[in-house]
């Protein structure tokens, strides 16, 4: 029997999503047709829309449908209004680029969790951190555009409370399907600039047919997320609480300090990698990672480490959980990694 810690790379399709989608896979759904079946794509897509825009507490007509976060934060970033861009060191590799690919300043990490700047222009921060679930506030209001990933956090914080001009979502982090996101604006959609241009799609500011099936599924996800952020955010600081017991007894301890959202969390263990820890745990039936899923393989230290200048950069095994993990599986995991560490 396999066991899945890894929901903060991606978490499986949740039943009444697949249950939501399934009519569509066999409809011929494309929404910008004038015919009936199209009309039907459309309606579709606008409830889904609607589902999707109250997660984050905006109007549906502020919702951009793209392919992911990391395409969410590009729009978000680049075709923001104009001004300089600022960003903050070992956040999402995409939020990064997006930040950089405007020419903008990459910030270092605050250790107390409260970002202190002065400027103006484009903001990029994340709501709470895809690798250890901290969370960054802001000393004062960000005079400018301010883009918020929240991605890792959408399932497991309120998102009508959080600040910021934009945000960018990912269904496959919310128990929807992969391959489906949102950029959510506040306010509306003028300010931004489309990045992929060719028809008319989603107001003309996201080009490409929009895939019916999957904005259903996202929408659905996104509903649950938010009929059941408070049940699953007490069952996951349950699982913390165990999960940190039991590292402790195994000589590791956790990165990063000051809040941070439920269900996400990093342990170094002193002298060993990351990398050569996720293996071991995969050989054992235990699916973890050691950072983002999508710089996985890699032998460099985890982004997050390396911000926070950590004694054990190289050291990141990344624990997460989702709606169905179960006390039994970190219990499970623990128990493998224990033997796996005994055995040098």
């Amino acid at each position: 029997m396999r066991r899945y810690v890894d929901h903060a790379a991606a978490t499986p399709v949740l039943e009444d999503v697949i249950e939501a989608m399934a009519p569509w896979w066999r409809r011929a759904a494309n929404a910008s047709s004038a015919h009936a079946e199209g009309r039907a794509a459309q309606a579709a897509l606008e409830a889904a829309r609607a589902d999707v825009a109250a997660l984050v507490g905006a109007p549906s007509r502020g919702v951009l449908f793209t392919s992911g976060a990391t395409e969410a934060n590009a729009l978000g970033v680049l075709g923001a209004p104009a001004g300089p861009a600022h960003g903050v060191d070992g956040d999402h590799p995409s939020l990064t680029a997006a930040v950089l690919g405007r020419g903008g300043v990459i910030w270092p990490r605050p250790r107390t969790g409260l970002l202190d700047i002065d400027g103006a222009g484009v903001l990029a921060t994340t709501a709470a951190h895809h690798e250890d679930g901290s969370t960054l506030g802001l000393a004062r209001p960000w005079p400018g555009w301010h883009h918020v990933d929240a991605a890792a956090a959408a399932s497991r914080m309120d998102l009508t409370a959080i600040p910021g001009h934009a945000i960018a979502l990912a269904s496959s982090k919310l128990g929807g399907p992969q391959g489906m996101g949102a950029l959510v604006v506040r306010g509306g959609v003028d300010a931004i600039q489309p990045q992929l241009k060719g028809g008319a799609q989603e107001r003309g500011l996201r080009a490409g047919t929009v895939p019916v099936a999957l904005a259903v599924g996202f929408g659905m996800a996104a509903r649950l997320a938010r009929l059941r952020r408070e049940a699953r955010v007490r069952h996951w600081q349950a699982l913390d609480a165990k999960a940190l017991a039991a590292a402790a007894r195994c000589g590791g301890r956790a990165v990063g300090q000051g809040a941070r959202a439920p269900g996400i969390l990093t342990f170094v263990f002193a002298g060993r990698r990351g990398d050569l820890l996720v293996a071991a745990l995969d050989l054992a039936g235990i699916a973890a990672s050691s950072g983002a899923a999508c710089t996985s393989g890699s032998q460099l230290p985890s982004a997050l480490l390396r911000s926070l200048d950590d004694p054990e950069p190289a050291g990141a095994l990344r624990l997460s959980w989702g709606e169905n993990t179960t006390s039994a599986d970190v219990d499970a995991t623990f128990a493998a990694l224990s033997e796996i560490l005994q055995r040098g």
